[in-house]
Parts: C-alpha cells; sequence; structure tokens
C-alpha cells in the first residue's frame, strides 16, 4: 500500500530524532521487563480502531495502518507484549509504548511519533476480528485496485501474480494447493487462463481465456473456463491436465466443475459472450453433453455431486428480477423472491448449503450487471440467513464437521473499501487489505 504522508521534510528528521533518543529509551526499559511478561497475540487488535480527529488504526495480521482524515500517515508491522506495543514502520523505524485493550477500546499512550497517535481507539463493527482461522483454510482471490491473484491461508498472505490478474478457484489434495484464475497478457490481448500449483503458475492457453474453478481427482487436474475465438466469443471450455476440450461451439462460459466417479459434470451459460445477458440460458455439461435448465434467461454458477444427486446453484431471470436459484437434478428451487444470485453451493450429509447475495436491486448495463445495496446471503436448505451487511457477497461456502466457512468480500462500514472476508459459524474474519475479495474456499480436516 502506498504511503501518503503531509509532513514536510524537516518535521520527518525532527521524529527520526526523536526515535533515536527516546524511542531508544523505550526499548532499552523494553529490555528490563519481567521475564514472564506474555506475548501478546497479533489478532486482538484485529479490525478498524477510530479516534477523535479523524484518527483510525487498521490492524489486520500483524501489520498496521494509521490514518488522519482517511489518509495513510504510518504503516509498518507491529508486536505486543505484556502492556507494551512496537510498531516497525519503514522510513521511521522502531518505536515502542504503551497500550490498554479491551474488547471494544484500545488506548495508546507514550508513543515516539507524534502526540496525534495517542489517545482512545474505540473498535468499529465491534464484533470483527482477523486471524485466528489457522493454517487449514484456503482462500483463493484478489486484492489492490489494479488487481492481484492472491492465495490466503490462514492468516498468510501469498501473491501469485503481478497486477492484472485474479485467483478464482482452489482446490487442495494431498500436500499440494492448487489455484485458477487468469493474467493480463498483452501478446494475447487480455487475460489467458493460468494453473497454479504450489504458486508454480501454467499458462492454460495462449489465447484470450480464463480459468474459473479447479478440482482434482486422484492424479487428474481438471480446470473450467472459457477461451476466446474470433467471429465466435467466449467458447466453454475444461482442461484434463492441461489438454483442452471445447464444451460449445457457440458463446459460452463455464464456471465450475465436479469430478464424481468417471463423471464430469460443469456449470456455466449458453449464449452470449457477456456474464449476465438476457440471452444466456443455464447449462449443466455432463461428460461434455450439454443440459440446457432453464429457458428464460440464467446463468448456473456452482455444481456439486452427493451420491446420484447433482445440484446447480445460479440466477433465473423471473417477472423482472433476478432470483437466486437452485437446481436438484435439473428441477429448480427459487430461494428468494427478490433481487438475489447463488453463487456456490455444497452438500454435507443431507444438508444444503448455498452462498450468494440478495439486493435492492440488480439490472443489466452495458453487459454488465450492476447490484445495488447488496447483503451476503447463506441458504441452508429452505432457510436464509443474512451473513453480513453493508454492501457484502459471499461467494463461496464449505462445511466440514459442523462448521461453516463462507469466504466473500463487504465494507466494514458504509464508504469503506471492500475487504475479503470469511465468516465461521457467522464470526466474522477480515482476511485482505483493502479492495480485496475472497471467490473461493477450501478446508482441510
Amino acid at each position: 500500500m502506498k504511503k501518503n504522508r503531509h509532513f514536510k521534510a524537516m518535521h520527518s528528521i525532527a521524529i527520526i530524532a526523536i526515535l533515536a533518543i527516546i524511542g531508544f529509551s523505550f526499548i532499552a526499559c523494553d529490555e528490563k521487563t519481567d521475564d514472564n511478561e506474555t506475548t501478546v497475540d497479533t489478532a486482538s487488535f484485529a479490525g478498524t480502531w477510530k479516534a477523535s480527529g479523524e484518527r483510525s488504526i487498521v490492524f489486520t495480521g500483524n501489520t498496521f495502518n494509521y490514518k488522519v482524515n482517511n489518509v495513510t500517515q504510518y504503516s509498518g508491522t507491529f508486536s505486543a507484549s505484556g502492556s507494551t506495543i512496537t510498531f516497525n514502520e519503514s522510513n521511521l523505524g522502531t518505536a515502542s509504548g504503551n497500550f490498554t485493550l479491551t474488547a471494544t477500546t484500545l488506548t495508546l499512550s507514550n508513543h515516539t511519533w507524534d502526540n496525534s497517535v495517542n489517545g482512545t481507539y474505540t473498535k468499529e463493527g465491534g464484533s470483527e476480528s482477523v486471524g485466528g482461522l489457522g493454517n487449514k483454510v484456503y482462500m483463493a482471490g484478489y486484492e489492490g485496485s489494479s488487481a492481484r491473484a492472491m492465495l490466503w491461508n490462514g492468516d498468510i498472505s501469498q501473491q501469485l501474480s503481478d497486477e492484472g490478474s485474479r485467483a478464482n478457484s482452489v482446490f487442495v489434495s494431498g500436500s499440494d494447493v492448487y489455484a485458477v484464475g487468469n493474467e493480463y497478457n498483452y501478446t494475447a490481448g487480455g487475460n489467458r487462463a493460468i494453473l497454479w500449483k504450489n504458486n508454480t503458475a501454467q499458462m492454460l492457453s495462449t489465447t484470450r481465456s480464463n480459468a474459473n474453478s479447479v478440482y482434482v481427482s486422484g492424479s487428474d487436474v481438471y480446470a473450467v473456463g472459457e477461451v476466446f475465438e474470433h467471429l465466435v466469443g467466449d467458447k466453454a471450455t475444461v482442461w484434463k491436465n492441461g489438454t483442452a476440450q471445447t464444451l460449445s461451439n457457440t458463446s459460452s462460459r463455464a464456471y465450475s466443475i465436479f469430478v464424481s466417479g468417471s463423471n464430469v459434470y460443469a456449470a456455466g451459460f449458453v449464449g452470449s459472450t457477456s456474464e449476465y445477458d438476457y440471452g444466456n440460458r443455464a447449462t449443466l455439461w455432463v461428460n461434455g453433453t450439454a443440459q440446457t435448465l432453464s429457458t428464460n434467461p440464467s446463468n448456473a454458477n456452482s455444481v456439486y455431486v452427493s451420491g446420484s444427486d447433482v445440484y446447480v446453484a445460479g440466477v433465473v431471470y423471473v417477472d423482472g428480477n433476478f432470483r437466486a436459484t437452485l437446481w436438484k437434478n435439473g428441477i429448480a428451487q427459487t430461494l428468494n423472491n427478490t433481487p438475489s444470485i447463488a453463487y456456490n453451493v455444497f452438500i454435507s450429509g443431507s444438508d444444503v448449503y448455498v452462498a450468494g447475495l440478495s439486493a435492492s436491486s440488480i439490472t443489466l448495463s452495458n453487459n454488465s450487471i450492476e447490484r445495488s445495496s447488496t447483503r451476503a446471503m447463506l441458504w441452508k436448505n429452505d432457510t436464509e440467513q443474512t451473513i453480513s451487511t453493508p454492501m457484502s457477497e459471499a461467494r463461496s461456502v464449505f462445511v466440514l464437521g459442523s462448521d461453516v466457512y463462507v469466504g466473500g468480500f463487504g465494507q466494514t462500514n458504509v464508504g469503506i473499501s471492500r475487504f475479503a472476508k470469511i465468516w465461521k459459524n457467522g464470526t466474522e474474519y477480515i482476511i485482505g487489505n483493502a479492495s480485496s475479495y475472497i471467490h473461493s474456499v477450501f478446508v482441510l480436516p
């Protein structure tokens, strides 16, 4: 994150001098603390804290970002032990001071940056937290205004590619972690589909393309997406161990793949080059054979197979509204009669979980979909639950035992950038930095 500083060079020199003199004394005092003084988990600070004078500090993992009037003044890493908190700032070095922390307030005192940092901060959205997920929760998405493909493992973030990239799906098999998405390529004249295995990239197509979902069955690695063809547009495509098979000879896209035994299932649409278009028809492919799920404008976003039952989640345009829809063996069930979209389906035992969103309105404009006042939603069987507001979306759900993980993104408050988020059994964890998004979750036992 770029730092915007509004203090003059002489002021910076003065602060550095203070750090050299006073900051050292704090560090020296720290060295004399009780040997029994315990380290404080940085997750305890997680979230956004605000104080008077338009001051705020955002703690994510072991990083901090101090702002005044929403402009970054300092950022870096931090640690805490006993009642002492230590900040490491790339330009100003290390400074320590005292803190007291409750569930809703954070008080900083005796800090050596400048007096403006000291004071009492109140936690915004008091229930929000970061960290504590452990290292068995994998999340794929992207971060930053220019988009960089990201893979998160618990509190650890890994950038998979440079700017102009996205990771859309993650799957873990044994000790191997697979992700698919795209990178922008000037030679291809657009995105190209990418498979990452343990952070090493493999290009799936040399032409304009995208990979949306990955699934591993035994030693076989499957991915689905679309490849652009001149005069046709995008064509739904499945890759098996890097070898492409076209699913449709007309304009189409595939968003999800699932393998059950010898059968390969893919979900998407046929009809247009745009993700949402009144000409699209939700489609399920089984071993390359297409089945149209709806004669209305529609998309199929996710497929999951449990025994002999095939579940597909998506959206259908009915009576002037886009409505979240679940198909079981080809039979449609409307999940919400208000504007809504279902993005992902997961089956655990006899329970059916669907992640998506509801909105005040969903419209098509210039070949793209516009959503207003979205709310992350989780449907379990016939019961719906609003997970988060405001401006939030749930894109993925994974169930392990009694734990339900929902991945997506949302604002921490109205007017603030969206952050990648995980909701575990309803508890919210902020995963990424500003302008970050989670599109896929995979959890190991």
